[in-house]
């Protein structure tokens, strides 16, 4: 089966929005993780934060591949997009009382705005 220029276009567009939304996701990650390991009450507990989201990680992988594969990928890859975004929609629609949560960082550049 040969794909036209416009399907390998579009195909690779996919991919590299999907890898996007990885490096995001991985980037939120990194900014919450100061605030989640003060909520814990311990540095000690920063190993324990990341190790338990790489696993996490690394359990829905097989997860999401088997899915993938029992349904079809682009139902399965465009319902990971969409629950993404709605949780980034839901986060940045909260009322600005509730910046309490994020992190430090954050907090002090958008109060500088």
């Amino acid at each position: 089966m040969e794909l036209s220029r416009r399907d390998k276009t579009l195909t690779l567009a996919g991919i590299v929005l999907a890898l996007f939304l990885g490096a995001l996701d991985q980037t939120i990650v990194a900014a919450a993780l100061p605030k989640i390991v003060e909520d814990l009450q311990g540095v000690s507990r920063y190993a324990w934060v990341a190790t338990a989201y790489l696993l996490a990680s690394t359990v829905l992988v097989p997860i999401y591949g088997k899915l993938a594969d029992m349904m079809s990928r682009k139902r399965i890859e465009l319902f990971a997009v969409v629950t993404f975004l709605i949780g980034s929609v839901a986060r940045s629609s909260r009322p600005r009382a509730r910046l309490a949560r994020w992190p430090s960082a954050i907090r002090a550049s958008r109060e500088r705005l």
